[in-house]
């Protein structure tokens, strides 16, 4: 059982990770656990994707996961980072360099990650890993990095001084203090030095210049020139990866063939890495970097799967295999905040004895669901007293039906057609 069911004591969650076929999904990596397998499965809807993902990461050490666009990309993140999996997430759904050159020094520092990108990511054309390794130098607290020997060898990365750091590439020098932005760390860090040794390293937030965070190390990295010769793919940088797709979307996906190189405008700084899951802001747009260059062009699916460096399940949306693993989850009922369906869909799923759950995202929600529900109806109040339908906080996005096990699983995002923050 994953540790973050045992923190979110969740009875729920851990009804649905225990229906047999994700343990047979299990069972079968291991015994095919040889680069260039690949095992099909059916569709994954709701959070099972999630649960899935979190059950595998027990036994798998890089998991990267592709989706049609960033906007799910950014909501899976979310989901994932609320089940209590945020110290092993990477979001790549900003091809722009220095985002791109963030996530790779993460890949490199990390053993173990799960990477959700777009399919695009694919098309990917990077610098090989060994030019960006050899760029990059990590810091630690704590070590005899001088304070001399900082500020030469960012002069020799050439980045520029200011008075402030407010971009990646620049630095600034107060006293004893050093602050830079370095083109692989989502924020600019501050170095106290006492003498020529490094007493803390902190990250701090470029508009107000005020510490948020104390680390025990970061990386500093030269910036990928555009010049420089794109000559690996995102496989490059991944060992004995496994990679979660959609069968339907790796055959027909048309997708963009991208080169990095140097931002425009380095002012602006990606902000999909981080996302702050309490923003009421709605989710960014995947932004093109102008010198990108972008040509369209359809996956080669068989080429793909024939990589010997990956191992991938594939979501088969229409069974033609005959060891296809059946799942067994369907979509969950459209309610579109109409009371009449969803009374209609709850009662007819609790007359067929299904474990019947509406979840929302806080404890506050779920007080207010459970007091709205019961006064619409007085069979439907009956329901929720005698937990035929049970109420539970659970910030999850969407749920599903799973006949097998007996299950309706919905949210509120679902019911009211709530954007999922």
């Amino acid at each position: 059982m994953s540790p973050f069911l045992f923190q979110m004591k969740s009875e729920t969650l851990k009804r649905i990770v225990s229906i047999s076929s994700f343990n047979e999904v299990k069972t079968k990596l291991l015994q095919q656990n040889q680069p260039g397998n690949t095992l099909l499965c059916s569709p994954l809807y709701g959070v099972s994707k999630s649960l899935l993902i979190l059950q595998l990461s027990e036994t798998e050490n890089q998991i990267t996961l592709l989706l049609p666009d960033s906007k799910s990309a950014e909501e899976i993140f979310i989901e994932l980072t609320l089940l209590g999996h945020e110290k092993h997430l990477i979001l790549l759904g900003d091809f722009a360099q220095v985002s791109v050159q963030e996530k790779l020094t993460k890949i490199s520092r990390m053993k173990k990650f799960v990477l959700i990108s777009t399919y695009e990511l694919l098309a990917l054309k990077l610098p090989a890993k060994e030019r960006v390794e050899k760029t990059t130098t990590i810091i630690q607290a704590g070590s005899n990095f001088s304070y001399d020997e900082l500020l030469e060898y960012l002069n020799l990365l050439n980045y520029q001084r200011d008075n402030f750091v407010e971009a990646p590439g620049e630095f600034s020098v107060r006293g004893s203090i050093i602050d830079f932005w370095s083109y692989s760390e989502h924020n600019p860090a501050r170095l106290e030095f006492d003498g020529d040794f490094l007493e803390s390293i902190r990250f701090f937030d470029p508009e107000s210049q005020r510490s948020i965070e104390k680390i025990k190390s970061v990386s500093l990295a030269g910036s990928i020139e555009q010049k420089e010769e794109l000559t690996s793919d995102i496989f490059d940088y991944l060992e004995n990866p496994l990679i979660i797709a959609s069968s339907f979307e790796l055959q027909n996906s048309s997708v963009k063939s991208k080169s990095i190189g140097n931002d425009d405008d380095l002012n602006e700084k990606k902000g999909d890495s981080n996302i702050d899951v309490t923003s009421d802001e709605d989710f960014p747009e995947v932004s093109e970097t102008e010198n990108s260059n972008t040509d369209s062009l359809t996956l080669n699916f068989n080429e793909l799967l024939k990589n010997e460096k990956t191992r991938w399940i594939l979501e088969e949306e229409i069974s033609s295999s005959s060891t296809r693993i059946e799942l067994g989850f369907s979509e969950a009922p459209i309610i579109n905040s109409n009371f009449q369906i969803l009374f209609g869909v709850l009662k007819d799923y609790s007359q067929k004895n299904y474990d019947v759950i509406i979840t929302s995202e806080n404890e506050l929600q779920t007080s207010r669901l459970k007091e709205l529900l019961s006064e619409f109806n007085a069979s439907l109040a009956e329901l929720i007293e005698s937990r035929k339908i049970k109420l539970e906080t659970l910030p999850i996005q969407k749920g599903f039906i799973h006949k097998q096990g007996r299950i309706l699983l919905l949210t509120d995002y679902q019911i009211f057609n709530k954007p999922y923050r």
